[in-house]
């Protein structure tokens, strides 16, 4: 399926390995197995699916996110509701959904895991991953605090699942809600370690969408708003010193891609349009490729777009 924080994922191994991880949609609404398909001819054929997680129950296995790091290894991280199932036939309290993920050490001919990452997700929001400095998968994602705070946690995964270090909250505007946004965050890292994150809240007179950098020390910088209060969807991408930050804005005419660029590690930043259309669109997607920073940006007027974030200097 590909809806909106639910959409088909795309990774490349060193080697031309083209991996694809998507939601099949089972009988049930709102339930799904995570699936993933690989070439190891650089596209020219493709293997069968295969379902990444060994449970089978007909529930929300949904909202796959994948990394690949640097060993090879693929990480593939979803939304997923069994524990919520369970409690419910205890009749127990369970809030939200969990999350788990599973890792292949073979190039994607077979996975291991259903290893849980957390209990008490937030049900319709993407799961961010990425590449920390030491090349450690780290996930950052909507969580549910006690009472009903939808704020972010973050934890770094490992390869056989063990040895997980307990979450760590991300995020701290307390918002509470009984409801998921579908709006979930971005991460990004400098080499240097600090770890730079876009998100969204929609806290009362305070929300919206807002860029944080934390330091390598913990030490955190003030959350910075972005765009007025019809931004949404940011996404954060890191390229050696240079930092881009993109988000959706409606203006009651048309729709642009704004976004924020520093060439000194997020220190300064100066701000700019990358594209415009006036029809439905897509959320905006920034890659970092061997000539850049790109936007990618789907348009139901233009197609495609693809913007050299370099063009914004």
């Amino acid at each position: 399926s590909a809806e909106g924080e639910n959409r088909p994922k795309l990774a490349f191994g060193s080697k031309g390995e083209i991996y694809i991880s998507y939601t099949k949609p089972l009988a049930k609404p709102y339930t799904g197995a995570i699936r993933f398909v690989r070439s190891i001819d650089g596209g020219r054929s493709f293997a069968p699916p295969i379902t990444v997680h060994a449970n089978r129950d007909v529930i929300t296995h949904r909202f796959d996110s994948m990394i690949v790091d640097p060993a090879g290894r693929i990480y593939i991280a979803w939304i997923d509701k069994r524990d919520l199932q369970a409690a419910t036939a205890r009749k127990q309290p369970y809030a939200g959904a969990a999350l788990y993920y599973a890792v292949s050490d073979d190039g994607g001919a077979s996975f291991k895991g259903d290893y849980k990452i957390a209990d008490h997700s937030c049900e319709c929001c993407r799961i961010a991953l990425a590449l920390n400095p030491q090349g450690k998968p780290v996930a950052l994602w909507r969580h549910v605090f006690a009472p009903n705070v939808r704020d972010h946690a973050l934890i770094e995964l490992t390869p056989d699942g063990r040895r997980l270090a307990a979450p760590v909250r991300a995020t701290f505007d307390d918002w509470r809600i009984d409801a998921c946004p579908h709006q979930g965050p971005a991460l990004a890292y400098s080499s240097d370690g600090t770890r730079h994150q876009t998100w969204f809240n929609g806290a009362a007179e305070q929300g919206g969408i807002f860029y944080e950098a934390v330091g390598p020390d913990g030490v955190r910088g003030a959350p910075q708003k972005l765009g007025s209060a019809q931004a949404e969807h940011a996404d954060v991408a890191v390229q050696g010193r240079r930092v881009v930050i993109a988000w959706k804005q409606f203006d009651g005419e048309s729709t642009a891609i704004l976004g924020r660029l520093s060439n000194d590690g997020g220190r300064t930043w100066r701000e700019h349009e990358f594209a415009r259309t006036q029809g439905a669109s897509d959320q905006p997607h920034l890659l970092a490729a061997a000539g850049g920073i790109l936007l990618v940006w789907r348009t139901q007027g233009e197609g495609v777009v693809v913007v050299p974030t370099k063009n914004g200097e």
